[in-house]
């Protein structure tokens, strides 16, 4: 990321690319900051707050690159070249919009929870009738074998009287 800012800055300057790297290496600080307290802290992933708040930082920095590259694109007296931005700026809306999504789904409209003893008495029937599901596939096959083994012995029967 640095290697890419310094051409940023040494091939188009005026600060713009040096911006999104700087905004883009923070979140990934605090992104792998976060990964590595979930692996020395395993309780840490149980932390909705923490995970909220990545995310928080995550929709931030695509909204400031949103915006900065619609500035870009769209200012005329800016002489920052437009296609860097007409490039980043698609991406950037889609970037936002699905983290945005996710968000929601995730932390602002909660899927409802079920009543642990209903999801027991659910998977307690689920169970029942699974289990009578197989106890007649084992009759059914019981009863075919038989079948099977009366037409071999009625087959060899008839042989020997020939």
């Amino acid at each position: 990321m640095l290697g890419q800012i310094y051409n940023a800055i040494l091939i188009f300057p005026g600060g713009h690319g040096s911006l999104v790297g700087v905004i883009n290496s923070f979140v990934h600080c605090v992104m792998y900051s976060y990964y590595l307290l979930t692996v020395a802290y395993p309780a840490v992933k149980q932390s909705v707050t923490l995970k909220k708040f990545v995310t928080q930082i995550q929709i931030l920095q695509f909204l400031l690159c949103t915006v900065h590259f619609s500035t870009i694109c769209f200012k005329r007296d800016c002489d920052y070249p437009r296609w860097t931005a007409a490039v980043f700026l698609p991406q950037n809306m889609f970037m936002l919009v699905l983290f945005m999504d996710f968000y929601i789904k995730n932390y602002v409209r909660k899927p409802k929870q079920k009543d642990k003893k209903a999801d027991l008495e659910e998977t307690e029937e689920s169970r029942i009738i699974e289990g009578d599901h197989i106890i007649q596939k084992r009759s059914n096959i019981n009863s075919d074998m038989q079948g099977s083994l009366r037409h071999i012995d009625n087959s060899r029967r008839n042989e020997k009287k020939c």
